[in-house]
């Protein structure tokens, strides 16, 4: 293939267009699971207080309800220590299988509350080496 002036200058531009285009991106890399997303629904700290530890069901029957989880990643090991979400937070922490052997776990335990989710009996990890950083707030 011959060198073609024309169509080097024509991806220089558009190279240079894509990357304009991505300085207004958000910044992150690696997998995007790891990025961390506020997710935090306001409510002040009465409705809070009101609302924790009520049972979901109406007649018999969990109703359709919106997700309470504030932050992402919920996963123990993948948030980090510093995040901040952890400021002046009320925290859940609890294994991952609580969402499967409770149905309305969402209303009764994480609204309002950051969560932290893992198995500490399958994982290798330490977890209160750490979350031993908790005592700051």
């Amino acid at each position: 293939m011959a060198y073609n002036e024309q169509a080097v200058e024509e991806n220089k531009k558009r190279l240079a267009a894509e990357k304009k285009q991505g300085e207004n991106a958000p910044a992150h890399g690696g997998c995007p699971g790891h990025r961390l997303i506020n997710l935090r629904r306001e409510e002040s700290a009465e409705e809070s207080d009101k609302n924790a530890f009520v049972s979901p069901m109406v007649g018999g029957f969990y109703q359709n309800m919106p997700s309470r989880l504030m932050q992402f990643p919920c996963q123990i090991r993948l948030l980090p220590p510093t995040a901040p979400c952890f400021e002046n937070a009320k925290i859940l922490i609890a294994a991952d299988c609580t969402a499967y052997a409770y149905a309305g776990i969402h209303e009764s335990f994480m609204k309002g509350r950051i969560t932290l989710i893992g198995c500490p009996k399958l994982d290798d990890f330490d977890y209160e080496a750490r979350y031993f950083f908790a005592q700051r707030y």
